[in-house]
């Protein structure tokens, strides 16, 4: 009996609710003076700052107009309202919230109407969007699922471009989302990095970096999704909204284990690096190219051979030695983690391939990082693990960094202002004191010709 009497009062309530009238509230003239003020964007909208001052109870009669399946016009006009009002500041986003807009429009991506299917989709991405609590706060309302059946129903392309921008917004932010709430959304983004639309592609490829930037286990996740082979692809897509998340997610996979490394590199990612490196790209292309190459040099002794035997040096060199190039602290990063990583032999490619004295030349580079990665490499060669002999007792890479006029760079640099910068020329400067003199020496004897090993 308990329970019949509770159903009878849950539908006198229902009754009670569809019999007040509408609101007294305008959502068209809202929504009409967002579109006159200029702030209204279609994908992503700007912040957007009302002129006059929302107020709870006009949030709340929009919430309840949201909720009425009898009022359907009404119902997307308020969407529309409540959607713009999300844009607005953190603390609209936040009244939209309170007044429990975000269950209702997950109850609305079941609506028969399209137009008020792709709205709740927006309006959700919207408030996601706004920090990494209020996605955390849309996530743990499950909106996730109900989000990927739009993928299952021919969807138009506003609808995918709303349901990538939303997606995304799920899959961002510091900290990011629990990954266990989010790992459902990689088939749908594998299935969207094969559309050709560039904002969905856009969408998709910044959800898959974010995604990516993670643990190992995590990696293996977004590998398994079977992204890799399109993003790779990608790499020769036109435009650098596509490019440079396509790039980014390549490179979190790089930062991985050995065998997840070894799956972009089998995916041809590194013909394709070398391609961006010497195409002369964007600059931030170029950047994000360096850092995807800098990744891979963390794998093993297969992996840097792979990365010499694509020609990968050579591009890195030229940047290094470019002196208009913006993109110099990135490749020497790469540098830097190739010499690092690298074997005997690699890092003997790069000296005679004359990355030494491209290095060397950026010791009087202004910028202290640039000139601390320079000494690092250099401090790296100088290493007992580094040392060769040749004829006369002489350190190879030693040789090179004096013929290169590099010591007396180092020599210079012990009395900079940087700590770091002037402890580091003073423990390379006592490695090589002893190899500057037999470096003169055998000049001065007519052993050894100035510059000769450089090509």
């Amino acid at each position: 009996m308990g329970g019949r009497r509770q159903r009878q009062e849950i539908q006198q309530r229902e009754r009670a609710h569809l019999a007040q009238p509408i609101p007294t509230v305008n959502p068209v003239e809202l929504y009409n003076s967002a579109v006159r003020s200029g702030k209204l964007r279609k994908f992503g909208l700007k912040k957007y700052n009302p002129t006059e001052t929302i107020s709870r109870e006009t949030v709340r009669s929009l919430v309840d107009v949201l909720s009425r399946d009898d009022v359907t016009e009404l119902q997307f006009h308020a969407a529309l309202a409540l959607a713009i009002i999300a844009s607005g500041t953190s603390d609209h986003t936040k009244l939209v919230m309170d007044e429990g807009a975000v269950p209702v429009f997950i109850k609305l991506l079941g609506s028969p109407r399209d137009d008020i299917r792709q709205m709740a989709v927006f309006a959700l991405g919207n408030i996601a969007g706004d920090s990494s609590s209020d996605r955390d706060s849309v996530l743990k309302e499950k909106a996730l699922l109900p989000l990927l059946e739009h993928l299952n129903e021919r969807p138009t392309l506003p609808m995918l471009r709303d349901t990538a921008f939303t997606l995304l917004n799920f899959c961002r932010g510091k900290p990011g989302p629990p990954f266990e709430q989010v790992r459902h959304a990689l088939p749908a983004l594998q299935l969207l990095v094969h559309f050709s639309d560039e904002d969905v592609l856009t969408y998709a490829c910044w959800a898959l970096s974010y995604l990516s930037d993670g643990t190992t286990k995590e990696i293996q996740a977004v590998i398994e999704a079977g992204v890799c082979p399109r993003l790779v692809d990608l790499l020769a897509h036109p435009s650098p909204s596509v490019l440079i998340p396509a790039l980014r997610t390549l490179k979190n996979i790089g930062r991985g284990d050995d065998c997840q490394r070894q799956c972009i590199i089998e995916h041809r990612v590194l013909p394709s690096l070398r391609s961006l490196l010497l195409r002369g790209c964007d600059v931030s292309i170029t950047k994000e190219a360096c850092l995807t190459v800098s990744a891979i040099t963390a794998g093993d002794e297969k992996q840097i051979q792979a990365l010499i035997d694509a020609k990968l040096i050579e591009p890195l060199v030229s940047l290094l030695k470019d002196e208009k190039s913006d993109a110099k602290k990135e490749a020497g990063q790469a540098v830097l983690d190739f010499v690092s990583g690298g074997t005997r032999n690699g890092i003997k490619l790069f000296g005679l391939k004359g990355f030494l004295k491209p290095l060397c030349d950026l010791l009087s580079c202004s910028d202290s990082w640039i000139v601390i990665v320079c000494l690092n490499g250099i401090e790296t060669l100088c290493t007992p693990r580094q040392m060769e002999t040749r004829g006369g007792g002489l350190n190879f890479f030693a040789r090179l960094i004096v013929e290169s006029k590099g010591y007396d760079k180092i020599k210079g640099l012990m009395s900079h202002q940087h700590p770091e910068i002037s402890e580091k020329a003073s423990i390379i400067c006592g490695m090589l004191s002893s190899e500057e003199k037999k470096v003169k020496k055998l000049i001065d004897d007519g052993v050894l010709v100035d510059g000769d090993l450089f090509v």
